[in-house]
């Protein structure tokens, strides 16, 4: 059955926000048009000039609504393993392939992403469970971690069973493995947490040898 136009400024505009969204992770920003956006979402062309502009203020739109719907997830989560969790299972893998044109066409992601609110909102999750484990860690240590968790996160929905059968593993299904990386995962958080920036090499250090490990004493 054909679906139903959508109506009233609400509808149309979430409308036009998901049909942009799938058509540019499919197709690329360049191989899509507003009138192809305009057909799939089943409103009037002039609709989406009159509520979004031009394409790119429709595309900055697009990816601002990506990082602000992760970042409302993100605030629902008490500690960092469950945040992580979120980050690896969120979504359709929409997001990750939005993301990956961008890089592609070398877009500037200050312009297009600006501070992702979903990241600061996970950097302040590693930095409270941090401190209430006795180790604390620095604003950019955080947020350095949260950049780790999003490649990871965006890399597994985007290469996860191309990677799965290339390694041999005996299902190409991320699925599959779930409950595994998951595990893995909030190992990952542990160390985050307890560690600190436990094997970073220290300013200065040559390239290519083994740092000296520093003894941390517990406060």
């Amino acid at each position: 059955m054909p679906k139903s136009r959508p109506r009233g400024r609400e509808e149309v505009e979430s409308a036009i926000r998901a049909s942009a969204a799938k058509l540019i992770a499919e197709r690329g920003p360049q191989g899509v048009a507003l009138r192809d956006i305009a057909d799939d979402a089943g409103v009037n062309f002039g609709l989406v000039y009159h509520y979004f502009g031009t394409k790119n203020q429709l595309l900055d739109e697009v990816y601002a609504s990506a990082t602000e719907s992760a970042a409302r997830r993100l605030r629902e989560v008490e500690h960092l393993d469950d945040a992580l969790d979120v980050l690896m299972s969120l979504g359709d893998g929409t997001t990750a392939r939005l993301v990956a044109w961008a890089v592609l066409d070398g877009k500037d992601p200050t312009e297009l992403f600006g501070v992702s609110p979903s990241l600061s909102v996970l950097a302040d999750v590693v930095r409270r469970d941090a401190a209430e484990a006795g180790r604390p860690v620095s604003a950019d240590d955080a947020r350095v971690f949260a950049a780790m968790a999003m490649v990871m996160a965006l890399g597994w929905r985007l290469f996860g069973a191309t990677a799965l059968t290339v390694a041999g593993a005996r299902s190409r299904d991320p699925e599959h493995y779930e409950s595994q990386v998951h595990g893995w995962v909030r190992q990952f958080a542990r160390a985050a947490i307890t560690t600190g920036r436990t094997g970073a090499r220290p300013t200065g250090a040559p390239a290519g040898r083994a740092p000296r490990r520093r003894q941390v004493r517990d406060a």
